[in-house]
């Protein structure tokens, strides 16, 4: 992020949307059954999930094709609000829906945004059928509470894969992207870099000035790092005060960032009530040293340690 970092909770939503994507082979089984259920409720042909750059609806090829087609189409990108369409609008000249999602005729339509936690629309619960039908104002409620249901349900899978108190990627998230990538960069022959950080003295800061004191410097150690590196880097607290940031590209890039982060603690520093040092060990990944992430990650570990007793 250098010279143009980017907020905080911009690069976290950047990083959250990463790891949304390695999801996508993974259906999420409890908004599919939300959406089983409201399509019985309705009495409708179809209800889906349609989420920005995701394919939730997997119940049967029917329901994934008429997902992925959905999630393309203007009639639900330009949808800010929940709509209702039927077919008598298209016959009015409309154009704005679709005619068709696959096999089906479309003679009535209707859906509600999902939202994350910073109000964003992340994508929207869909009813579809093939015949017309009455939507009154109870059915349009219903609807929108069965849409914050699936809303809770997408930031909670992406809560899975995040830490808590410094909002960056967790041990889970960071393995996660780890050995998706690592494969990868392997087959395209591609520079992967690995840092495994251990705060100096973390338990000291505890000891003498309290926990809260050791969340500030901790929350203070993820920002540093977050506006060191790049946005396509992964950072993550892995657990205590220990993190880990991957990267792909020129081990220059590193360098930098390394150096960069010299300065922001310093600035950092200034905001807390102790000084921010740590140790780090680094490797770069070969496959035929390496046993994946495990094999690179025990590997900086004990680089790390290696530089903590020199900083001792």
């Amino acid at each position: 992020m250098t010279d143009d970092a980017i907020p905080l909770d911009e690069t976290v939503r950047l990083l959250n949307t990463h790891l949304q994507r390695i999801l996508n082979s993974q259906p999420n089984s409890r908004v599919d059954r939300i959406a089983e259920m409201v399509e019985r409720l309705f009495g409708v042909e179809m209800c889906l999930a349609v989420i920005n750059d995701r394919a939730e609806a997997q119940r049967s090829e029917l329901h994934l094709k008429a997902t992925q087609e959905l999630s393309s189409s203007s009639f639900i990108t330009s949808s800010t609000e929940l709509f209702v369409f039927d077919a008598t609008e298209r016959i009015n000249g409309s154009e704005r829906h679709p005619a068709r999602v696959g096999d089906m005729d479309i003679q009535f339509a209707a859906g509600c945004p999902l939202h994350t936690t910073e109000g964003r629309i992340a994508g929207h619960l869909c009813l579809l059928d093939d015949k017309p039908r009455e939507f009154a104002e109870s059915d349009k409620r219903m609807l929108s509470d069965f849409a914050s249901l699936v809303s809770d349900e997408l930031v909670a899978a992406g809560q899975v894969f995040v830490d808590e108190l410094t909002g960056i990627a967790n041990r889970r998230g960071f393995l996660q992207v780890a050995n998706h990538l690592l494969p990868l960069c392997d087959r395209n022959d591609l520079h992967v870099d690995v840092l495994f950080f251990d705060l100096d003295d973390f338990k000291s800061v505890n000891d003498e000035f309290g926990h809260e004191a050791g969340d500030d410097a901790l929350k203070a150690f993820a920002k540093v790092l977050i506006k060191s590196f790049r946005n396509s880097d992964v950072v993550a607290r892995l657990g205590g005060d220990e993190f880990a940031v991957m990267m792909v590209g020129n081990q220059i890039l590193a360098d930098r960032a390394l150096a960069r982060m010299q300065e922001l603690a310093a600035i950092a520093a200034e905001t807390i009530v102790t000084e921010i040092r740590w140790s780090v060990g680094r490797v770069s990944y070969d496959a035929s040293i390496h046993d994946g992430i495990a094999g690179v990650m025990a590997d900086a570990d004990e680089r790390m340690y290696r530089q903590k007793a020199k900083n001792q």
